[in-house]
């Protein structure tokens, strides 16, 4: 018997069947997790959009040292003490695009054909090419924010790469930045200790532990990153606390924890029914803990700590750390474009002028494995 494809007429006149529409295409070319969706949400807009050459804020580091006590008939000497020190980043510039031909546009169903001559749309080619270009665009943002850090695309002026989270959060207790820094926005941690990320560690060899193990390792970084301030001029404080905040883990790092929490009940819980053992919302003290795609094989250590059971959990808080877009390129669409040696054939842009700002590496922190192999 022939095959159904010899069938010419069938084939000219029968399309394939789609269970979706026109407008709807599937996009698995997406990420399980946005970081950049966690820096944006619950910001005002003026939070996030910046202008000017550079990116800048001020921090203070000290107090004035002006506190002492005092006799009847003291004499004092006040001295005008500068305390603040700023810190400052360029822009990084980053863009995506797409391109189509009239051809293939107009074609598929152009309103100056008959009925009977248009064909029949299956998808919205013109609507695919434009996810395609904005799945690219967040798509390659996202790894930006997760990259290794490197100090000639991210600290120097002639880098054009944005900081990732890794630039600002380090495990090193010794010299407080990824190795090939040597300062962070400017500033050198070594010599400003109000310039470095807490460390806390856990022993992966005995992970329950209740002394050394993992929840001990949260129990010991989140009292580095909370801060109470006090009642009596509380403006003149910040305040954060880890419920604002939220970690970021491996896929490695996400079972590890839900094994520990699912071992110290007495029996299964979860959102459902007493006899469901998901965990589908992790959680330490409110805040999230996010499975990042990007953290399973980056090369921050090697893979093979995934296998050993040796995942690191960076801890963030997005009132510290921000992503900061520029006013007037904010994924700004430029076109469409065409030229004379190929004037049916079109390109849109969409141009996008930002960085990674982090405001305070302090209340930021990293749990990692004590003495890891890998």
């Amino acid at each position: 018997m022939p095959a159904l494809a010899t069938f010419t007429d069938f084939v000219a006149t029968t399309g394939p069947a789609y269970i979706t529409g026109p407008e709807q295409v599937i996009n698995e070319a997406v990420k399980k997790t946005y970081l950049l969706s966690r820096f944006l949400k619950g910001k005002p807009t003026a939070e996030s959009l910046q202008g000017g050459q550079t990116i800048n804020d001020v921090v203070m580091f000290d107090d004035n040292g002006s506190y002492q006590s005092y006799g009847p008939n003291d004499t004092f000497t006040p001295t005008n003490k500068q305390v603040t020190s700023t810190i400052s980043e360029n822009w990084r510039f980053s863009k995506f695009d797409y391109s189509w031909t009239n051809q293939e546009i107009l074609l598929q169903g152009s309103s100056s054909m008959t009925r009977e001559a248009r064909f029949k749309v299956y998808k919205n080619t013109k609507k695919i090419k434009e996810s395609s270009a904005w799945t690219s665009g967040l798509n390659g943002m996202e790894n930006d924010l997760t990259a290794v850090p490197n100090n000639a695309d991210m600290e120097t002026a002639s880098g054009t790469k944005p900081y990732s989270i890794f630039a600002f959060l380090s495990p090193d207790t010794t010299n407080y930045h990824y190795s090939g820094f040597t300062t962070v926005m400017g500033i050198n941690p070594a010599n400003e200790e109000g310039w470095r990320n807490p460390v806390s560690t856990y022993d992966h060899t005995a992970i329950s532990d209740t002394t050394n193990g993992l929840i001990a390792g949260f129990d010991d970084l989140v009292e580095d990153v909370h801060y109470i301030p006090p009642e009596i001029q509380a403006s003149a404080f910040d305040a954060s606390s880890p419920a604002t905040g939220f970690f970021v883990t491996s896929k490695q790092g996400v079972k590890l924890y839900k094994q520990q929490v699912r071992a110290a009940n007495d029996r299964l819980m979860g959102a459902s029914s007493p006899s469901d053992p998901a965990y589908l919302k992790t959680l330490y003290g409110g805040a999230d803990i996010l499975k990042i795609d990007n953290l399973t094989t980056a090369a921050l250590y090697t893979s093979a700590a995934e296998a050993s059971g040796e995942p690191r959990y960076y801890f963030i808080q997005p009132q510290y750390m921000k992503v900061i877009f520029h006013t007037d390129r904010y994924f700004e669409k430029e076109g469409p474009f065409n030229d004379k040696d190929n004037p049916f054939s079109w390109t849109v842009y969409f141009d996008v002028y930002w960085n990674l700002f982090c405001c305070s590496r302090q209340r930021q922190g990293v749990i990692a494995p004590a003495s890891p192999t890998n």
